[in-house]
């Protein structure tokens, strides 16, 4: 019933808390919002942000941290036992970009976005694993992914458009299907 939430400074930090936020009071009308934290992204200092959310005692956390930011948040809110006090809700911090580099200092028992790249078994994304694999000998993580998505959508528009003219390639993305992983 009780949340807080902790994202960076920015327009994806307070879009990604009003998002959820407005969609949560929907499901859950009386939840209650008992506190926000916007560190600036890469300043982040955990020790004061994760008193100050243990301080309000929320029920629950919305996390949208990510990168270095995220690391140190995890990090030090594990050593103070945060993660045993409250639900943690995350967007991105399941990708492994965000996950990996805790390795056992990963919290568990969190609701987060992720890649799970290791257990997807479409033929697309094994055969695209296996390619990514043997190219850069380490696995793939979620901006990886998205990047060759980006890049097949832009590949197939072009050949779609017969040009790189910017109208030419707008009527092209239009209803454009793409195969990806």
């Amino acid at each position: 019933k009780k949340w807080a939430t902790i994202g960076p400074n920015y327009e994806y930090g307070k879009r990604a808390w009003e998002t959820f936020w407005e969609r949560l009071r929907q499901l859950k009308p009386d939840a209650q919002n008992v506190g926000e934290h916007w560190p600036t992204l890469g300043k982040l200092e955990p020790g004061a942000f994760v008193a100050a959310i243990m301080s309000q005692q929320p029920e629950a956390l919305y996390v949208s941290l990510f990168g270095s930011d995220w690391i140190a948040f995890a990090r030090e809110a594990t050593k103070r036992g945060l993660f045993e006090k409250m639900f943690v809700v995350g967007i991105l911090l399941g990708e492994p970009e965000y996950i990996d580099p805790l390795k056992t200092e990963a919290p568990e028992k969190m609701l987060v976005t992720g890649y799970p790249w290791y257990d997807i078994s479409m033929a697309a994304h094994t055969d695209y694993v296996g390619r990514y694999q043997k190219r850069f000998d380490k696995p793939p993580v979620l901006g990886s992914l998205v990047g060759y998505v980006t890049y097949l959508s832009v590949f197939e528009a072009i050949r779609k458009a017969g040009s790189v003219d910017t109208e030419k390639l707008i009527a092209a993305f239009q209803n454009l299907k793409v195969e990806t992983p």
